[in-house]
Parts: structure tokens; sequence; C-alpha cells
């Protein structure tokens, strides 16, 4: 399934492909998608650069999680970071995975400002609360500060 600004460029660019030539792209996609959803970080990162670097116009690329069924990973040029997202909350918390994508958590921490310089500002009063949400507003960017 192709979504975005790009998606009818790729179909097109498909469409006019010969069988073999179509071919050879599945595998690509194939041997691609494998690699981004490696265990290997360094594998994932390498790929999404070379992409990246071979293709200006993508900003962003999305695959799916091999960790969590159902999930899906992005990678993000990072000079797209800052211009097109920023922090909403920041929270620290003990994970233990049980099963099937459940996970228990402890002692939770939840930042409730973020200095200029990149200092996290922890919230004492809703320690272990990992209920509680500590939204971040306006959603912070390298330069902001409380």
């Amino acid at each position: 399934m192709f979504l975005g600004n790009q998606s009818q460029s790729i179909i097109k660019f498909i469409n006019a492909c010969n069988p073999d030539e179509v071919t050879r792209l599945l595998i690509t996609d194939k041997f691609l998608s494998d690699s981004l959803m490696s265990d290997d970080y360094n594998i994932t990162s390498y790929v999404a650069n070379c992409i990246f670097e071979k293709k200006s116009d993508i900003s962003v690329i999305a695959y799916p999680s091999k960790q969590f069924s159902g999930g899906i990973n992005f990678a993000i040029k990072n000079n797209m970071i800052w211009n097109h997202f920023g922090i909403n909350a920041v929270r620290y918390a003990q994970i233990r995975h049980l099963a099937c994508g459940y996970f228990e958590e402890r002692n939770t921490r939840h930042v409730k400002g973020i200095t200029q310089r990149g200092k996290l500002i922890w919230d004492e009063n809703h320690a272990d609360d990992q209920y509680y949400a500590c939204p971040l507003e306006p959603l912070w960017t390298p330069g902001q500060s409380i």
C-alpha cells in the first residue's frame, strides 16, 4: 500500500515497468524490508541513510516492527525532526515485558520541563504514577526553555 505525496509517482513508476523489472523491484523491496526489520540497528540505520542520500525528496521511511506485531517504525531525516516535530512529554520507567505485547511498569518519573540546554526538570509530585501525563506546552524543541 502506498500513501502520501509520493504514492502516485511510485504507482506510475511500477505500472511503467515490464514484468522482469517488477520482479527485480519486488526482490529489492523484500531485501530492504528484511534489512530495515533487522535486529541490528546499524543495518537499519545504514539502509535508511542510503535511501535518504539517493532520494533527497524522501524524508521519512515507515516500515513494520519486528519486535511488536502490528507496530510501525519510522526512520526520519535528522534535519526534519526539529522542523516538524517537538517533544510532547518525557517519562522514565522501568519496563518488564510480560507477554504478547503487554508490559509492567514501575519506578515511573515524569519531566515537567526542559531547560534551553536540554536539562530535564523532574516532577517529584507524581513519582510512580504510571497513569499521569505531564504534557509540555508548547512542544519542546532545542532553543526553547521554560
